[in-house]
């Protein structure tokens, strides 16, 4: 944990991601992220390739999550939220050499470790 906090405590730019279809808590846990995170004085980018569940769509700041990342490199740190395997958030996960650091915050217990 104190790795983690250290590595966001660095990072200015940093871009949350959570997997494709996303559920209830995928979408809690990437806005909360996001939001913590900029309370902080971080400037953060929320990222889904999925649309937004209808069900979904009154959370706060919901219209924020992007459905496309141009430049996945660009960022500080990519923190991966409720994904066991990187490949659960979809197209970008091609782009994940890019990525400088990956924090991988998940809960499930088939994580992969990546």
């Amino acid at each position: 944990m104190e790795r983690i906090i250290r590595r966001l405590r660095q990072s200015e730019n940093i871009l949350l991601v959570s997997h494709v279809n996303p559920d209830g808590d995928a979408l809690g846990s990437l806005i909360a992220a996001s939001l913590a995170l900029e309370k902080g004085g971080k400037r953060t980018t929320m990222y889904n390739e999925s649309p937004i569940p209808a069900v979904y769509r009154f959370l706060p700041a919901v219209d924020r999550i992007r459905r496309r990342i141009d430049h996945p490199g660009a960022y500080d740190a990519v923190v991966v939220l409720d994904c066991s395997n990187i490949d659960r958030i979809g197209r970008l996960a091609d782009d994940a050499a890019q990525f400088r650091i990956t924090i991988n915050i998940d809960h499930h217990l088939s994580n992969t470790g990546f």
